[in-house]
């Protein structure tokens, strides 16, 4: 299903910006 695949990228690419954001306040 187009509509799912397309929600799981954007779930995917979310938790990808949450990981980078801890990863700079672990930095500081």
């Amino acid at each position: 299903d187009l509509a799912s695949s397309r929600l799981e990228k954007l779930r995917s690419a979310h938790e990808e910006k949450i990981n980078v954001l801890r990863q700079l306040q672990n930095l500081q």
